[in-house]
């Protein structure tokens, strides 16, 4: 069972069910299911359909990729509770009591997201408080979420979220589950005396979502039809299984809101979760985008991740300023490469020794990370095109 959980959270990241012994009060009206395959998913398409030449009159926004292992969290909706769309930072996205102002949701960061106490102590500046004290955090109640143990925290008091005016006499009700694999939240904000009402609710919600029936059996979702191309557009050879690029390595596309070349030696490795891009390059390395929100966890965390993968320690004030630069979508991203036994979203080292080649470009607005982890010789052989694919990189927007 432990490990099916962390199987789960690996290939997932996300997954949110936490027990909180909902009262004898709470009715439960229906079922509802969260999309979990973007809108606009690429399953299931060749490399050259996945990759649409740009004349495209609309490229969409960025959107985060699950990974093929089911298609939807499911849910129960309490009663009087309102469901809105979901967005790229909030895969379930509910109003509590039909309240506009008041938001409930659940969202998920990969890695350890920043740390427990840190994104407590995050929640708790939102509401105009003082850093809790690790004794402080220790000693928070907690509820089950996919089997560990997640910190449930209440808080009261004058709330400014993203950029609002503050709202006095508001209310905050979040859990948090850190693990290496995934950090997972589930937030309700809003007037405190409405939050009071809707306690019970909120905590029966959080212990309704779970994975789709899909997920319990095979990890391969359904293919919906192969689409035709254009008659002007080149072919790829539908009896081909690896689906090479190479012939149209010179081509630009674009994807999920990015135009790019694909090198030559690489290939679209489909769907991943909270990757915006995803590459098989040569054999053995993999080669993916990923796009957070703020500053992404920040810098020095995740380089310290990155680091914790191969099995390295930290590294130091005087390390970090001396990385190196690279161009990436326009800007000057920090550049990191280190060798060590890597330990992936599996937990398990899969090669003695793996180069991890990374890139990281904080906005403030938005944080880009370019990663490429493989054989030692193969990262070394596709280090040119890696970068040369970072700095030519764009974002349609």
């Amino acid at each position: 069972m432990q490990n099916r959980r962390l199987s789960l959270l690996s290939a997932l990241a996300l997954a949110v069910s936490a027990c909180g012994g909902p009262g004898d009060n709470v009715e439960i009206l229906d079922q509802r299911t969260a999309a979990w395959v973007p809108q606009h998913s690429n399953q299931g398409l060749t490399s050259a359909q996945r990759f649409d030449r740009e004349e495209v009159q609309a490229p969409k926004p960025p959107q985060m990729q699950s990974a093929p292992i089911g298609n939807a969290l499911l849910f129960d909706l309490p009663e009087g509770w309102t469901k809105d769309e979901g967005t790229r930072m909030r895969l379930i996205n509910l109003h509590p009591a039909g309240n506009a102002n008041a938001d409930c949701f659940v969202s998920v960061l990969g890695g350890d997201g920043g740390g427990l106490a840190a994104n407590l102590n995050r929640w708790r500046k939102q509401i105009g408080l003082e850093d809790a004290s690790d004794a402080e955090i220790a000693a928070l109640p907690k509820v089950k979420l996919l089997g560990g143990d997640a910190s449930l925290l209440q808080l009261e008091g004058s709330f400014v979220g993203m950029g609002n005016e503050a709202q006095d006499d508001w209310a905050l009700t979040g859990v948090i589950v850190s693990t290496p694999q995934a950090t997972i939240f589930v937030k309700m904000t809003g007037p405190a005396a409405l939050l009071q009402a809707e306690h019970e609710r909120f905590l029966s919600f959080v212990s309704s979502v779970h994975f789709g029936e899909d997920t319990h059996g095979t990890h391969d979702p359904p293919q919906p039809p192969k689409q035709a191309e254009p008659e002007s557009e080149a072919k790829v050879d539908a009896d081909s299984n690896a689906e090479s690029v190479e012939d149209i390595a010179d081509e630009l596309f674009s994807a999920n809101g990015y135009r790019f070349q694909v090198p030559e030696g690489w290939a679209d490795a489909g769907p991943r979760m909270m990757c915006a891009l995803n590459f098989r390059v040569g054999k053995e390395t993999e080669c993916f985008l990923v796009v957070l929100g703020g500053d992404g966890g920040g810098l020095i965390p995740n380089l310290d991740r990155w680091q914790g993968q191969l099995g390295l320690d930290p590294l130091s004030t005087e390390e970090i300023d001396a990385l190196p630069t690279a161009d990436f979508l326009g800007g000057s991203a920090v550049m990191h490469e280190a060798v060590g036994e890597y330990t992936g979203m599996s937990g398990e080292a899969s090669f003695e020794e793996k180069t991890l080649l990374g890139l990281a470009l904080l906005t403030g607005e938005s944080a880009y990370f370019l990663k490429m982890i493989g054989p030692k010789e193969e990262v070394a052989e596709h280090k040119g095109a890696f970068l040369t694919f970072a700095a030519n990189l764009e974002e349609v927007k």
